[in-house]
């Protein structure tokens, strides 16, 4: 498979150049927070999220933002700190087989050539994912001609769709209340099914269950802790059912049941406090869920394929923190990571324009890059 250069940056800066062709507001960097000595990340998306996490800090004090973001994890609230570039070594080729990258708890991998634009043509996905990161798997996925049926309980729809604000917007216009206006939504679910399944419910856990027994892949973003609480896992536990990518934010270690977002996975990767450095500098935009949107997609193609050649459908885990490590020897010395991606934003978004196409949005007529505006 070959991939354009334009088009794997488009991926990764998405919300950067969704937001230019809009004209809408550019996300805006989290500021670290100061604790002690060191840094925390405190991206806190959620509904309730920032209130919370001030009574925990009313509740006790903190000198240490490791201590800081361990309480924070134990309510659930992503918070971490930042880690300095020291820890981080720099990346090889023989690192690719350790076990935190793709590790597999079935059939073996086999390398796959694909030739045609629609090489998983006939392939069920089942998409268990929100946000960026999962998402975007599951579309490229779609590209390749799979046929995705996404799961999204009405009790908690995706955040992407960022109905009251923080999302982007076409044209800039937003609708407060209004489902289904986030461009970066409208971009990573087109061309997927959509159901309304709640699984901490009995009944729709038995759809959900029937769902997989037809399908030939499932995709997660779930942690372990939340997989273990839904109980979905079971439905899998034979080795008949469907092979299984789980995309969580960490794949091992302390920090495996973590709850984190791409710019905060940054922040623990080093990448954020390079040597020299006084205090960390925060990613202009996630970028890691881009990245680890491709790693995941390149893992369930490797999982398709093993479950294919070996009759066992393999279970693999592609984490956000997998994905972002290949990136660890800085080689740009952070003019994308840490820098203004902007000069590239506008060159990208100036240089395909052909790729849009007319819509109209709250009455509006606007032209809307093509999903994420990449072709087949």
């Amino acid at each position: 498979m070959i991939v354009d250069a334009d088009s794997a940056a488009i991926l990764l800066l998405q919300p950067l150049v969704l937001a230019y062709w809009y004209s809408a507001p550019q996300p805006v960097r989290v500021t670290p927070l100061r604790v002690g000595e060191g840094w925390a990340a405190t991206e806190l998306g959620a509904p309730g999220d920032a209130d919370l996490f001030k009574l925990l800090r009313e509740v006790d004090s903190f000198t240490d933002a490791e201590d800081l973001s361990a309480a924070a994890q134990q309510w659930r609230l992503p918070v971490v700190p930042y880690r300095r570039a020291h820890a981080v070594q720099p990346w090889s080729p023989r690192r690719a087989g350790r076990q935190e990258r793709f590790r597999s708890s079935g059939a073996g991998q086999s390398g796959l050539p694909v030739t045609a634009a629609h090489a998983l043509a006939g392939v069920k996905v089942v998409d268990v994912t929100a946000m960026w990161a999962g998402p975007l798997c599951t579309w490229l996925l779609a590209q390749l001609g799979a046929s995705v049926v996404s799961v999204e309980s009405d009790a908690r729809p995706d955040g992407m769709r960022a109905p009251y604000g923080g999302g982007i917007y076409p044209g800039g216009l937003l609708e407060p209340g209004a489902i289904g206006r986030s461009a970066m939504f409208t971009a990573l679910a087109a061309g997927k099914e959509r159901v309304n399944l709640d699984l901490r419910l009995q009944d729709d856990k038995e759809a959900f269950a029937l769902a997989c027994a037809n399908a030939d892949l499932r995709v997660d973003s779930l942690s372990r802790r939340a997989r273990e609480n839904l109980g979905i896992d079971n439905q899998c536990e034979s080795g008949q059912g469907p092979a299984i990518v789980h995309l969580p934010a960490y794949s091992s270690g302390p920090s495996s049941d973590w709850v984190a977002y791409g710019t905060q996975i940054h922040a623990m990767s080093g990448l954020a406090w390079p040597a020299g450095s006084d205090e960390p500098i925060p990613a202009a935009t996630a970028y890691v869920d881009g990245l680890g949107g491709i790693a995941a997609a390149f893992a369930s193609v490797v999982a398709l394929y093993s479950a294919a050649q070996n009759g066992r459908a393999p279970t693999l885990t592609a984490s956000l923190m997998d994905a972002v490590d290949a990136l660890a020897s800085d080689h740009d010395h952070g003019a994308l990571l840490r820098g203004d991606p902007m000069p590239r934003v506008t060159e990208l978004a100036e240089a395909h324009t052909v790729r849009a196409v007319e819509m109209t949005v709250a009455g509006v007529p606007l032209r809307h890059p093509a999903s994420p505006f990449v072709s087949a």
